[in-house]
């Protein structure tokens, strides 16, 4: 029975205890409801099953006057049962053409999004089915998606629930005709327009064909490479351990150890890298394949991927970094007081003497300071290193002290013109460092 599968699955997740009684995770379930029978069935069961619902509809507003039909079957369905009900417009034609995405892209971020609104931080309940289980893999089986993708969706992931996941549409729209539970039909999913479409209206048919059972036995090939991904999954965060280090928003790979791997777990723990380095960019095939041959490639190569993210070779690591924002035309005259260069915090303070220096923290001296500056790194920068005979350019003295590429463009610099003064953590020049006979002593401290 459907709502035996309903109740199985939301004892899995905690939400009821095997009793039915309030689970440890029971709390009110967001449903995204569209007044098709997957909702429809959905919602039913959830009460039935003594949940605290409520129920939002979203407009998307591609359908005009069938879809203000559906949002009144909606209000008044949930109305008739005293289920708290929220009606949402969200303008999807204008947003996709405002990001360049698809409607049906634009329709499945706006529609998470507002779910996400009204949920609060709560569990959101939406009606996926076996059958729609099927057609992900197959989409994504044709678009070329690894044993990740072909998994498809889970019963919980993050906080998206779906409960339907077990049953398919033949038992939904039984459950609707035994429970005399009426519904409306989306005219746009019976076109064969779009992949998804396709795939529902032409290609399992044909599949079922070959084989009756065929939606059962795409999901249950799914369910065998979920397992199967558990297991590599598992193998690359004990790897990422291993192999990552992360400093602030930089996440230090080691080639050695990546290489070391086998190719599908160094791929893994490239994902939990870039993951690590900045959590929604989610990199396909020809990234992590662009990555791994950048550890064949020369120090100071790099590779850009989605959303602003650079992947660089620095000796035997890989670098992955978000983009900061371009800081080095900044400058910031020197004085006393915290400054904000980038997305660093530069306190300067006079004091009586020198103390202890440090990674984050510098003591110079410069005389006058007319013309002094905090800022990053130019060209035809150089320095007089102290202890150092002569100057040299900041960029050899850096490739001297073996400083990682991709660390040169965040250091901190008193200069005064092209002068270099101080390089905070590192050195300062002979015209600045303090001596027992210096006057004035600055301290540079980062925070």
């Amino acid at each position: 029975m459907v709502i035996e599968k309903v109740a199985a699955c939301l004892v899995r997740q905690k939400i009821l205890n095997a009793d039915r009684t309030p689970g440890p995770n029971f709390s009110t379930v967001t449903v995204g409801f569209s007044g098709g029978a997957d909702s429809v069935c959905l919602l039913s069961c959830l009460v039935s099953l003594g949940c605290r619902v409520q129920a939002v509809h979203i407009n998307h507003m591609i359908r005009g006057s069938e879809a203000e039909q559906d949002a009144e079957f909606a209000r008044s369905f949930c109305a008739q049962r005293g289920i708290p009900f929220t009606l949402i417009k969200a303008d999807v034609p204008a947003y996709a053409q405002e990001c360049g995405l698809t409607c049906e892209q634009a329709a499945r971020e706006l529609r998470y999004r507002e779910l996400r609104l009204r949920a609060g931080g709560g569990l959101i309940a939406v009606a996926h089915n076996k059958n729609d289980q099927a057609e992900t893999v197959l989409l994504r089986l044709v678009r070329g998606s690894g044993i990740t993708g072909l998994c498809a969706m889970s019963e919980l992931s993050g906080d998206i629930l779906r409960p339907l996941l077990d049953v398919s549409r033949a038992e939904i729209e039984r459950y609707c005709a035994e429970h005399d539970l009426k519904y409306v039909t989306d005219s746009t999913n019976l076109i064969p327009d779009c992949s998804r479409n396709i795939i529902r209206l032409e290609v399992l048919p044909r599949l079922a064909g070959i084989n009756p059972a065929a939606v059962d036995g795409i999901v249950r090939g799914a369910q065998l490479m979920a397992s199967d991904e558990e297991c590599l999954s598992m193998e690359a965060h004990k790897a990422a351990k291993r192999i990552l280090r992360q400093e602030g928003g930089t996440v230090s790979v080691s080639i050695t150890g990546l290489t070391e791997l086998h190719r599908a777990v160094a791929a893994r723990v490239l994902r939990i890298a870039v993951a690590e380095a900045d959590s929604p960019v989610d990199i396909e095939l020809t990234h992590i394949e662009a990555c791994l041959r950048l550890c064949q490639n020369q120090s100071g190569r790099s590779v850009s991927l989605p959303r602003g993210i650079t992947v660089l070779r620095s000796g035997d690591n890989l670098i992955i970094q978000k983009n900061a924002p371009e800081v080095r035309d900044i400058e910031i005259p020197f004085a006393q007081g915290r400054f904000e260069l980038g997305d660093v915090i530069v306190a300067v303070s006079r004091v009586s003497a020198m103390g202890e220096r440090g990674e984050r923290c510098e003591y110079i001296s410069p005389g006058d300071t007319d013309g002094l500056v905090l800022r990053h790194r130019r060209a035809r920068d150089f320095i007089r290193p102290v202890g150092a005979p002569g100057s040299k350019s900041l960029k050899k003295y850096l490739i001297d002290k073996k400083v990682p590429l991709h660390r040169r463009d965040n250091l901190v610099l008193a200069a005064r013109g092209s002068e270099i003064l101080a390089v905070v953590g590192l050195t300062v020049s002979q015209d600045a460092a303090v001596t027992a006979g210096s006057g004035e002593i600055y301290k540079i401290k980062l925070e």
